[in-house]
């Protein structure tokens, strides 16, 4: 998150960005963009510990549409362990929370995404973002953000996997 945007967040929404930096980058990343905030007077007081809003169910279905299924089997196909982390943390208690909306958390995912070149995994949130109510154009905007501008290659291969949806 850029400090012009995060200057523009209100502080609670704020923090929640910087939370999803765990389930797409991980908790280093995750201290590390908490410490940055810090040091440029960005970092609202903490409200306190967020308790999980609930399974994750309900987002991972909107996010994966049709084939929200598959993707659960296969999942614990992976590793059962894995699929209920994701399912009780980064569904349950990062991105159902209730600071940002759906398509923002999308959008902010899609961002993260196309920044570590995670081609699956992006492309599986950019048709979650258009299904929380993003256009292509915020998606567009959000990876030029990210990727630090439209000629990276970051962003050309994010927005070739876009035209894929």
């Amino acid at each position: 998150i850029g400090a012009t945007i995060a200057s523009d967040l209100p502080p609670q929404e704020l923090r929640e960005a910087v939370r999803m930096v765990v389930p797409f980058a991980g908790y280093p990343r995750a201290v590390e963009a908490f410490e940055v905030l810090d040091a440029a007077g960005l970092l609202p007081s903490p409200p306190g510990v967020t308790p999980p809003v609930g399974d994750g169910d309900a987002l991972f279905d909107v996010i994966y549409g049709a084939d929200a299924d598959q993707v659960r089997g296969r999942l614990e196909e992976l590793d059962p362990s894995l699929a209920l982390w994701i399912r009780d943390h980064a569904y349950g208690a990062v991105l159902a929370g209730p600071a940002l909306d759906a398509r923002t958390r999308e959008l902010l995912a899609v961002a993260w995404l196309a920044t570590t070149d995670q081609p699956r995994q992006l492309l599986s949130h950019l048709r979650g973002a258009l299904r929380c109510g993003a256009v292509r154009e915020d998606i567009v905007e959000a990876v030029h953000l990210a990727c630090g501008g439209p000629e990276t290659t970051a962003a050309v291969r994010a927005l070739r996997l876009l035209e894929r949806c």
